[in-house]
């Protein structure tokens, strides 16, 4: 079974267990960002990892607006997150981000309700101490966070990222990878969100026995936490978002985790 499946199983669980009676409020697909919004304003994202051709499908108009798919996905309103979250397991990319930010949207209502032992950190990287480590290795360009690492007494900071475009020029010690194979030599490995929706986070799981911390982190990384440290990850670093709607229009209109972090507050679990 993969970590999206156990995922999903665990969200099932709880639903049942704690008689959940939660309703889609709102969902918007973006340029960047899927958004669900709850009816008790509990919100999940997911950073969207569709192709260009699929951004086309899209057909979105210069204010951001999403003219095909945000008609179609407004129907689903009446259903319940749950139903509208396996469509995880989708083969349509976007529905299956779709299905993810209402995976992450139901997450945010159980860590948010119930006994979770998170922690708030703004200062701290996953409330991380960088001091003593060698090496970090990123799966996905968290650009501000490389910045921040590489003022630090860090000798190597590799990188594997997917789309180029993202890849960032002059950062002292990034060293630019084209496989995996960092990930069995490093200290800490942070891995983003898109892990969970382009179906790559077994794999990187899978390869990462050897480091210290383990980290899922960036607004996609804010599911529950159980299925991914029974997988080997140490930390989940997520973001509550505490004005759902003005993240919503941000989204809408073309931007990203810059432009709606205002709107967050950080946070970050680690495994007992």
């Amino acid at each position: 079974m993969s970590i999206l499946e156990e995922l999903m199983k665990e969200i099932e669980k709880y639903w049942h267990d704690f008689d959940l009676n939660l309703e889609i409020e709102r969902i918007q697909v973006g340029i960047h960002f899927t958004i669900c919004i709850l009816n008790d304003n509990s919100t999940g994202v997911c950073h969207n990892v569709y192709s260009e051709k699929c951004e086309a499908d899209l057909k979105i108009d210069v204010n951001g607006k999403n003219l095909q798919y945000n008609n179609d996905i407004n129907k689903a309103r009446s259903n319940n997150p749950l139903e509208v979250s396996k469509l995880s397991f989708s083969d349509d990319i976007i529905k299956k981000v779709i299905g993810i930010s209402c995976i992450n949207a139901i997450s945010q209502h159980l860590l948010f309700n119930y006994e979770f032992n998170l922690k708030y950190s703004e200062k701290k990287i996953a409330g991380l101490d960088f001091n003593s480590i060698n090496s970090v290795g990123f799966i996905g360009a968290i650009v501000p966070t490389m910045k921040k690492l590489a003022k630090t007494g860090i000798d190597k900071i590799f990188l594997r990222e997917n789309d180029k475009s993202k890849i960032p020029e002059n950062i002292d010690k990034l060293i630019i990878k084209e496989d995996l194979d960092f990930v069995e030599e490093i200290e800490v490995l942070l891995i983003t969100g898109s892990s969970l929706a382009n179906d790559t986070i077994d794999n990187i799981l899978d390869l990462s026995s050897n480091c210290k911390e383990v980290v899922l982190i960036g607004p996609t990384a804010s599911c529950i936490p159980e299925p991914l440290f029974n997988e080997g990850l140490t930390r989940i670093a997520g973001m509550r978002l505490m004005e759902p709607n003005k993240v919503c229009d941000v989204i809408m209109k073309g931007g990203g985790t810059r432009q709606f972090k205002k709107f967050g507050r950080k946070y970050y679990i680690k495994k007992n």
